[in-house]
């Protein structure tokens, strides 16, 4: 619910379905959608097998025990199919129907479970070869002829998993929020990160709030300007606006997702900023070095200080325990 395409209204149409189970970890905002909630076990806890980018195939065994209640999808599969089974015995059996034939199935099941991997499995590389048209087809040039301001062709919006948060299966994790960003070194949130020539011809600076809105959806975001960007370019971290992501993850943010749509999941052209007049404060680490306004050191005599003074200019030759350097030329 929280990342399918807004034109999709997956929502509505779950909402609708007469009996819907949502097998998750977390009670989240597609179980919020569902009549039904089942909790899955963790990754670590399942049986399974898994391919490899060549094609190896890796058996997969639990770390640990999964509580009662928690089942593996293999295994919720298989109750819809009317069978009660473990997720190991899951395994076994289909890896026995392929082994048919090739020797005892008790020794090689351990062999492989100690060995981790199914030899001879990979697949046989492919070579691919680019089609002559593929730099003109799909958009690449749609949004070409922006003015600075986002004028006549209006914005273009790129759609990108945050750093911290991804697409917000991690929005309840602390340390990942506290966690600054490259580059912007924000945390506890997202921000529209703008160049600061689109900056200046809109009149906003940092923490300030723009509504953007793209094929008749909108958004209001604070700003947050980064040097290097590319201009008539917005840039919209996903992962947050999470409505139940959880006591941390919650209500931080706004939803990028909110303008996302399949026919432009990553890059859109023609959005609209409108300057909101609002302001919210954008959390970085960036300026940590900064005093507010205030001199690293601060001098005060003492006649000042009980006179009422607060501070004074310091002496022009303050004695120090190290020497002068000397810089020829």
């Amino acid at each position: 619910v929280y990342t399918a395409p807004q034109d999709l209204a997956f929502a509505a149409m779950l909402r609708a379905v007469p009996f819907s189970v949502h097998l998750g970890m977390h009670v989240d905002e597609t179980a919020a959608a569902c009549r039904w909630h089942l909790p899955l076990a963790h990754a670590l806890e399942r049986w399974g097998d898994v391919r490899a980018f060549d094609g190896t195939v890796s058996l997969r065994q639990p770390a640990r025990t999964a509580p009662a209640r928690c089942r593996s999808p293999s295994e919720v599969l298989a109750l819809l199919l009317g069978e009660a089974v473990s997720g190991e015995d899951i395994v076994r059996r289909y890896w026995q129907q392929q082994w048919q034939g090739e020797g005892e199935f008790a020794s090689r099941w351990q062999e492989v479970l100690h060995d981790g991997v199914i030899a001879g499995t990979a697949r046989p590389p492919r070579t691919m070869t680019l089609r002559d048209d593929w730099a003109t087809d799909g958009g690449l040039d749609a949004a070409a002829g922006n003015s600075v301001d986002g004028g006549p062709a209006g914005f273009t919006v790129l759609f990108t998993p945050d750093p911290g948060v991804w697409d917000g299966r991690y929005a309840n994790n602390g340390w990942l929020q506290e966690l600054p960003k490259p580059l912007t070194k924000l945390v506890w949130g997202n921000a529209a990160l703008m160049a600061p020539q689109s900056a200046e011809a809109l009149g906003v600076n940092t923490d300030d709030v723009v509504e953007i809105e793209l094929g008749g959806r909108s958004i209001q975001a604070p700003v947050w300007i980064a040097p290097g960007h590319a201009p008539d370019t917005l840039t919209l971290p996903l992962g947050y606006g999470r409505t139940r992501a959880g006591r941390l993850g919650s209500g931080i943010g706004f939803d990028a997702y909110a303008l996302r749509t399949a026919e432009a999941p990553w890059i859109a052209a023609g959005a609209r900023v409108t300057v909101t007049g609002e302001r919210h404060p954008l959390v970085s680490t960036q300026d940590h070095h900064s005093m507010g306004g205030r001199d690293l050191v601060r001098v005060v005599t003492a006649e000042a200080l009980h006179a009422g003074g607060r501070s004074a200019e310091a002496p022009a030759d303050l004695p120090s325990i190290y020497p002068d350097w000397p810089y020829p030329g």
